[in-house]
């Protein structure tokens, strides 16, 4: 595994994440010990959910994407589709920034900076695989359009978890429930005003940040010598 990561050039950008993320969770770790409360835990379990397409990514990049079959390779792309919302969702954990105990507030404004930062970035860097790799597998026209449709799919799934709270695994564990939620929503605009305005602001957002980080992954934005 280690050499496939060195082979596809993912090393070094697996090696700089896993060492921002182990400083979040020095960050938290100090937290828990100075305050002694577990108030912030929750932080952790959202920064695992948005790893987890920066990982099913990763090694996709060691696999022949020409010789995978059809069916596995959708189920592989479907299932990186359903955890993608939580990486831009981890943004939102700002909502719960406030003072807590005698934790100066610049110290929470930093630890929640940093999981929201690594969990957004791991999840741009996803969806640059996955355009890669479906470009590979079909052409650039359909890689394009699958960027497109995951950032608004991961805008609308912001909103589903932030405010209807549904988690990506309700889609097994309860999908009538869910799909009726979003049938409801997609069938009468008019009466979810919020859900429009979230999933487009959001689809805004992640769109430029995602152009900027491809414009930085392509080595066009430079010092000038």
């Amino acid at each position: 595994m280690l050499q496939k990561l060195k082979d596809n050039s993912r090393l070094h950008i697996v090696l700089i994440v896993a060492l921002s993320c182990l400083f979040s969770l020095v960050l938290l770790a100090f937290r828990i010990w100075y305050a002694d409360s577990w108030s912030m835990r929750f932080l952790v379990w959202n920064l695992f959910l948005a790893a987890i397409p920066f990982a099913i990514s990763t090694s996709l990049l060691s696999r022949d994407i020409q010789k995978m079959g059809w069916l596995p390779f959708i189920i592989t792309i479907g299932t990186w589709l359903l955890f993608f919302p939580n990486a831009p969702y981890i943004l939102t954990d700002m909502l719960h920034l406030h003072q807590r105990f005698h934790v100066p507030i610049w110290y929470d404004t930093l630890l929640m900076v940093s999981f929201a930062w690594n969990g957004f970035v791991m999840g741009l860097i996803s969806l640059i695989d996955i355009q890669h790799i479906i470009s590979e597998k079909t052409n650039k026209t359909v890689g394009w359009a699958f960027a497109f449709f995951a950032i608004c799919l991961g805008s609308f799934g912001i909103y589903l978890g932030r405010f209807d709270r549904w988690n990506s695994w309700d889609i097994l564990t309860n999908p009538l429930h869910l799909g009726g939620d979003i049938s409801r929503q997609i069938l009468h605009p008019n009466a979810h005003h919020q859900t429009i305005a979230v999933t487009m602001l959001f689809s805004i957002f992640i769109g430029i940040a995602y152009a900027m980080l491809r414009l930085l992954a392509s080595g066009k934005i430079a010092a000038r010598k």
